[in-house]
C-alpha cells in the first residue's frame, strides 16, 4: 500500500539559495511483502515517474513475479501513485540497474539476467547483459540478451543522438558478442541501434580487473565511460593501488582518446561520471583512501568527488562523510551551476548531521560548484535506508532508494526491503501561497455537508484537514464532502502545492448535526419604528428552542448585519447564535415606506416559520398645500399640509430669495411665510423622518403670484344677436377677489349694467342692443388687493348668416316631372334654410342644407336663403329648364359674353365670360347628364376668363354650365 506522507516545519525560507535543505512533502513506499530494491527513476513527459527496480515480491504493488528476482518496472501519476505495473523477467535472477525515457514516449532499462525463459529469449550462459524496451504502457516492444558464456552486467543505458542506445557494464567473457578481452574483467561499452540490435562493442581496460558503472554522450558526439580499475597496463596506463576511478573518454566509435585513473592507495569505488557545463566532468562514489589525489578523509569510507577538466585534469577533489560509511550512488548538477549527491551514511559526525540508525541512513549533500557543502540532508529511520537517485526539480528534488523502516522519516514499510520515493521541497516566504476552508452547516443526523477550501499556487494541491490524511486536488476551490455525527469545526492543518511545502490556511467550516427540528415559532420582538440609509439598527427575536439553533435574518437588498453594531457586516441572509442582530439599513426604495427584516429558527433537521417586521423607511407625499396662492410682497400669509403617516420632519422652501419662512407648531407642517418682492414663485415642502436623509419624499409645490393670474378661457357663444342675453364665465382665479368685465359695443350691458362692470362674480350676462353686426371681444381681468391680472377675451361676432354660396341639383339635368335633390353648403351660424320652386313640389328636408323634391313642367327657379334667431340672409336664385338629353345641331354658337376655346380641345380649355358680381359656379356635364366638373368661380364683376385642365377626361361631347344669382348660360365642349 501507498500512503502520501506530508511534514511541516516550523520555519519557512526562500528557495534553495539559502543553506537550509529542502523538507519531504510527500513520500511513497512501494513493493510488496518481499525484496523490493535497487530502485532507479526518470521523470516521464506527462509530469509523472518510472521507476525499474529488482523485486522478489508477488503481492501487495507486484504482481506476476516470474521467479527469483524480477525487474520491477511501474508508471506513477506526479503525486506516486501507481498507474500500472510491470515484472520483467524469468524464473531465475533478473536485475536492472536504469531506465530511461525514450523519444517515442515509451522506456529502455538494461540490466542483466540469469534467466533463459519468461520474457528473456537469446540467453547465452552464466549471466547475461539484457535490454527491454516498452511502450509507453510498458508493454514489451523488444529485448536482447548481450554477451558470451561467462558473466556480464549492463549498470547504466542512454539514448544516443542518432535514436539507439548506448550502454555500460562489465564482461568476463570473450566470446559471443564479446571479443577483445585485456584482462580478467574488461568494462564493457555497447552501442545498440534503434531496434536493439548491436551495432558495436568495445572492451575497455587493461590487465587487471575492470568494472563499467555509466556511460554519457558527450557534446563532441563520443562517449565518457566511468568504471573503476586496478589495471596498471594494457589499455589503462597506471594504478594508485587495489581499485581506483577510472574514466575512459572515447570517439563516437568508442575507440578511446584518453584514459584517467584518480584515487589513493586503497580502495576506490566509482559510481556515477557526468560531463558539466563547462565541459569537463565531475565523477563521485567512495573512497577507503587517505593519501594521493584523496585529501580530508574522515574514516572507514567516505564519499569521493573528483571535477576534472575536458582532458581528465584534476580541478579539485572532495571527500564528504564522518567516521563511518558514506558512500554516493549518483551526482547531477543542479540549475545554479552546483551538484547534488545521493548516497548513504551511518556517520554520526563530521559532515553528517541528523542520522537516525541503522546500518545507514539516505544522504544528499548539495554543494558549490567548488565542492563546498551547501546543505546536507539524511533521509531515514532506524531500519536501513540508501539513496539511489536524485533529480533537481522546481524548487527542490526527487530522490529515491532503498528502506526497511517504518519510523522517523519513513511512514510505512511493506516488507522486508522497499522502493522508497521522496519529493524534497524548500520553503518559501510565508504567505506565498494560501487555502482558506469555509462552509458552515447545519445538517440532520446521517446528512453530509459540503466544505469549501479555496487554493492559491500551483496545481496539485496537498491539504489535510483537521489533522487526517493528507489528500490532493488539482482545482483551485475544491469542494470536500463530509458527513460527522455530532457538531465538528473544521480547520485545515496543513497545506502545499507542487512548488512550496510550507502554504498558509485560514478559515474554518462548522457543521452542526442535529435530531430533530425547531420546537417552537420565531417571532421579531423589537426594533426600531423608522430608519433611514446607513442607520445601525438592533433587533431582538423570541428564543427558539431545540438544537443547534441559528437565527438566520434577511432584509431587503442592501441591508447588512452583524453581531456587533462595529461591525464587520455582511449581506444576508445572516447567521446568529443568539437571538439578536445589528442591522445596517440599506438604499430605501422610492415611493416605498415599509423596510422589511425577517428572521426565522433554523436546524439541519428543519426551520420555524419566517417572521418580517416593518420599519418605516420613506413617507408619503404630503396632500396639496393649503394656502392662497396670491401673496403680496411684504405680506405674511398661513400655508399648511396635512401629516402623512410617519412623517417626523418637514422642510419648507420658497423659489424667490428673501421670503422668511416660520414654523407655526413643532412638527412644522403649518408655517407662515412673508414674501419677499417677487412676481412668481413655487412654495415647496416635503415631510421626511427624523433621521432626514433618503427617508425624504418628493416635494409638495403650490405656485404663488404677486397677483391673480391671468383667468382661463371664457365659455359662451362667438356671436350675439342683438336684445338676446347670453352668459359668458371664466374658471375661478385662486386669490381672485373680483372680476372686471368689458365689451366695447355702444348699448352693451353686462348684468344689467354698462361696460366695464366690476363685480365678485366670476360668470356674467352680456345684451347688445338690436341691429348688432360687428366683431367685438369680450374681455375680463381678474383682480386682487395686490393688483390685476392680464385680460382673458374672446372675440364676438354679428349672429346673422351669409346668404349660402351655390345652389347644387342632382340629377345635373333632368326631364320634366322627375325626383331631384337641391342642396347648399352649410353656412355658419344657421339653424334653418328656406326653399321655394316655382314648378314643382318640396317632398322633404324644408329648413335643411338639401331638400328632395319633384320637379314640375317647364323653366323655372329654385331659391334658398339661411336664417336664424337674429335674422335671415340675401336670397340664392337657381334657373332651372328641364331637359332629358341635351343635343345641338350642327354647332352651339356662344355668345361674346360666354365663350369656350379652344373647341374641340385636348387637355385643357379656356372659358372667357362677363361676371355681374354675384356669386358664379361652373359645372361639366357629359351627355348621359352626369356631372364631371364642378367649380366655384368666384363673385367678381365685369370680364373674366378661367381655364379648365381637361386632364383624364375622356374624349365626347360635353356641357359647360356657368350659373350666376341671375341667370344660367350653357355650351357644347368637344374633348377629342
Amino acid at each position: 500500500m501507498k500512503k502520501l506522507l506530508t511534514f511541516l516545519v516550523a520555519t519557512a525560507l526562500v528557495g534553495s539559495i539559502n543553506a537550509q535543505a529542502p523538507v519531504i512533502q510527500w513520500q511513497q513506499s512501494y513493493g510488496g511483502s518481499s525484496t523490493d530494491a535497487g530502485a532507479t527513476m526518470q521523470i516521464t513527459t506527462d509530469g509523472g515517474y518510472v521507476f525499474a527496480g529488482r523485486s522478489t515480491s508477488n503481492d501487495v504493488n507486484v504482481s506476476g513475479n516470474h521467479g527469483g528476482s524480477d525487474w520491477w518496472v511501474y508508471k506513477t501519476d506526479n503525486l506516486g501513485t501507481i498507474q500500472w505495473q510491470k515484472s520483467i523477467g524469468g524464473s531465475n535472477d533478473d536485475v536492472p540497474y536504469n531506465i530511461i525515457q525514450t523519444s517515442d514516449g515509451g522506456y529502455a532499462i538494461a540490466g542483466w539476467t540469469e534467466s533463459s525463459d519468461g520474457d528473456v529469449t537469446g540467453y547465452q550462459g552464466n549471466k547475461d547483459c539484457w535490454v527491454v524496451k516498452l511502450d509507453n504502457a510498458g508493454v514489451i516492444q523488444w529485448q536482447k540478451s548481450l554477451g558470451g558464456t561467462s558473466e556480464e552486467e549492463f549498470r547504466y543505458i542512454i539514448q544516443t543522438s542518432d535514436g539507439g542506445y548506448a550502454c555500460s557494464g562489465w564482461s568476463y567473457s570473450n566470446d559471443g558478442d564479446v571479443s577483445g578481452r585485456k584482462g580478467i574483467r574488461d568494462g564493457w561499452l555497447v552501442k545498440l541501434d534503434a531496434s536493439g540490435n548491436l551495432s558495436w562493442q568495445r572492451m575497455l581496460g587493461g590487465n587487471g580487473d575492470e568494472n563499467g558503472y555509466t556511460v554519457e554522450q558527450t557534446t563532441d558526439g563520443g562517449y565518457i565511460f566511468s568504471a573503476v580499475s586496478t589495471s596498471n597496463s594494457g589499455g589503462v596506463a597506471a594504478n594508485y593501488g587495489l581499485f581506483d576511478y577510472w574514466l575512459a573518454k572515447t570517439d563516437a566509435s568508442g575507440n578511446v582518446i584518453w584514459e584517467k585513473n584518480y584515487g589513493g592507495s586503497s580502495i576506490e569505488q566509482m559510481r556515477s561520471c557526468i560531463q558539466t557545463s563547462d565541459g569537463g566532468y565531475i565523477m563521485t562514489g567512495y573512497t577507503f583512501s587517505s593519501d594521493i589525489d584523496v585529501t580530508g578523509f574522515q574514516g572507514v569510507s567516505d564519499i569521493f568527488v573528483v571535477k576534472v577538466t575536458t582532458l581528465g585534469a584534476i580541478e579539485w577533489t572532495k571527500t564528504y562523510g564522518g567516521s563511518q560509511t558514506d558512500r554516493a550512488s549518483r551526482i547531477s548538477q543542479t540549475t545554479d551551476g552546483g551538484y547534488i549527491i545521493a548516497g548513504l551514511s551511518n556517520s554520526a559526525d563530521g559532515d553528517v548531521t541528523g542520522y537516525q540508525g541503522g546500518f545507514g541512513d539516505s544522504w544528499m549533500i548539495k554543494i558549490n560548484n567548488i565542492g563546498t557543502i551547501e546543505w546536507q540532508k539524511t533521509l531515514g529511520g532506524t531500519g536501513d535506508e540508501q539513496g539511489s537517485k536524485i533529480i533537481e526539480i522546481q524548487n527542490g528534488y526527487l530522490f529515491v532508494g532503498n528502506s526497511t523502516s517504518n519510523d522517523g522519516d519513513v511512514d510505512v514499510n511493506l516488507g522486508d526491503i522497499d522502493i522508497w520515493f521522496t519529493k524534497l521541497l524548500f520553503n518559501c516566504a510565508p504567505g506565498s501561497i494560501t487555502a482558506s476552508i469555509s462552509g458552515n452547516e447545519s445538517i440532520c443526523t446521517g446528512q453530509s455537508a459540503n466544505l469549501t477550501i479555496d487554493f492559491t499556487g500551483n496545481a496539485p494541491f496537498l491539504y489535510s484537514i483537521n489533522g487526517g490524511p493528507v489528500q490532493s486536488s488539482n482545482l483551485s476551490t475544491t469542494v470536500v464532502s463530509v458527513s460527522p455525527v455530532a457538531n465538528t469545526t473544521y480547520n485545515l492543518t496543513y497545506y502545499s502545492d507542487n512548488l512550496c511545502p510550507n502554504g498558509t490556511t485560514s478559515g474554518s467550516a462548522e457543521v452542526l448535526v442535529s435530531t430533530t427540528g425547531p420546537l417552537n415559532t420565531a417571532k421579531i420582538l423589537s426594533g426600531p419604528s423608522s430608519t433611514c440609509t446607513g442607520n445601525i439598527e438592533y433587533f431582538t427575536a423570541r428564543v427558539v428552542t431545540g438544537q443547534n439553533i441559528r437565527y438566520v435574518w434577511t432584509g431587503p437588498a442592501g441591508a447588512l448585519f452583524s453581531t456587533s453594531n462595529l461591525g464587520p457586516f455582511s449581506a444576508g441572509p445572516y447567521s446568529t447564535i443568539a437571538n439578536e442582530v445589528y442591522m445596517q439599513t440599506g438604499p430605501t426604495t422610492p415611493n416605498v415606506t415599509g423596510y422589511t427584516v425577517c428572521v426565522k429558527g433554523s436546524n439541519g433537521c428543519g426551520q420555524t416559520n419566517t417572521n418580517c417586521y416593518s420599519i418605516r423607511s420613506l413617507v408619503s407625499v404630503p396632500a396639496p398645500i393649503t394656502g392662497s396662492v396670491v401673496g403680496c410682497p411684504g405680506t405674511t400669509q398661513t400655508y399648511s399640509v396635512n401629516v402623512p403617516a410617519g412623517a417626523e420632519l418637514f422642510t419648507w422652501t420658497f423659489s424667490v430669495p428673501g421670503a422668511v419662512i416660520t414654523p407655526l407648531n413643532l412638527l412644522g407642517n403649518i408655517v407662515e411665510v412673508t414674501f419677499p418682492a417677487y412676481t412668481t414663485g413655487n412654495l415647496c415642502v416635503t415631510a421626511s423622518l427624523a433621521c432626514g436623509g433618503t427617508s425624504s419624499t418628493g416635494s409638495r409645490c403650490l405656485t404663488i403670484s404677486a397677483s391673480p393670474t391671468r383667468p382661463g378661457v371664457l365659455s359662451g357663444v362667438t356671436s350675439l344677436c342683438g336684445g338676446s342675453p347670453e352668459v359668458y364665465s371664466v374658471v375661478p382665479v385662486p386669490g381672485a377677489t373680483s372680476y372686471t368685465w368689458s365689451f366695447p359695443y355702444a348699448g352693451t350691458t353686462i348684468d344689467g349694467n354698462p361696460s366695464p362692470y366690476t363685480t365678485a362674480n366670476n360668470s356674467v350676462t352680456i345684451s347688445v342692443p338690436s341691429g348688432y353686426n360687428q366683431n367685438q371681444s369680450v374681455c375680463v381681468i381678474a383682480n386682487s388687493a395686490c393688483g390685476a391680472s392680464t385680460p382673458r377675451c374672446k372675440t364676438i361676432n354679428n349672429q346673422i348668416p351669409l346668404r349660402p354660396n351655390s345652389i347644387f341639383s342632382s340629377p345635373a339635368i333632368f326631364c320634366n316631372n322627375s325626383p331631384v335633390e337641391f342642396s347648399v353648403a352649410p353656412v355658419a351660424g344657421a339653424t334653418a334654410y328656406n326653399w321655394t320652386l316655382s314648378n314643382g313640389t318640396i317632398s322633404s328636408g324644408q329648413g335643411t342644407n338639401a331638400i328632395n323634391s319633384v320637379w314640375g313642367t317647364g323653366q323655372g327657379n329654385v331659391t334658398v336663403n339661411a336664417s336664424n334667431s337674429c335674422g335671415s340672409s340675401s336670397t340664392l336664385i337657381l334657373n332651372i329648364i328641364p331637359n332629358c338629353r341635351l343635343s345641338y345641331s350642327g354647332t352651339v354658337t356662344s355668345s361674346d359674353k360666354f365663350q369656350i376655346y379652344p373647341n374641340p380641345a385636348r387637355t385643357s380649355a379656356t372659358i372667357q365670360f362677363n361676371g355681374n358680381g354675384s356669386n358664379q359656379s361652373m359645372r361639366i356635364i357629359d351627355m348621359k347628364g352626369q356631372l364631371v366638373m364642378e367649380s366655384s368661380v368666384g363673385n367678381e364683376e365685369g370680364p373674366q376668363q378661367i381655364e379648365i385642365n381637361l386632364t383624364g377626361v375622356q374624349a365626347g361631347i360635353y356641357i359647360v354650365e356657368l350659373t350666376t344669382e341671375l341667370q344660367t348660360e350653357r355650351a357644347r365642349l368637344v374633348v377629342e
